[in-house]
């Protein structure tokens, strides 16, 4: 395994090993009854998306870059 994905392979285990409680959480304001998912705010510009409806699922976690990526797909409607 390359130093590389070692690397990603750790700070993906990090983000993983965070408890969510500690951190703030985001949902947006258009989101109504049970149609909405919570964004938390973790360090460095990660982010977690949870659905608080489905508490057995675990959340998705993505570095900053990971974040970007999936947010300007969003934006571009490719996601």
């Amino acid at each position: 395994m390359s130093t590389e994905v070692e690397a990603r392979a750790a700070e993906k285990a990090e983000l993983y090993a965070l408890d969510l409680s500690q951190f703030p959480r985001w949902r947006s304001p258009r989101g109504t009854g049970d149609d909405y998912v919570e964004i938390v705010l973790l360090p460095e510009g990660a982010r977690a998306i949870v659905d608080p409806k489905r508490p057995d699922i675990e959340p998705l976690r993505y570095n900053a870059a990971e974040w970007a990526a999936f947010t300007e797909g969003v934006r571009r409607g490719l996601i």
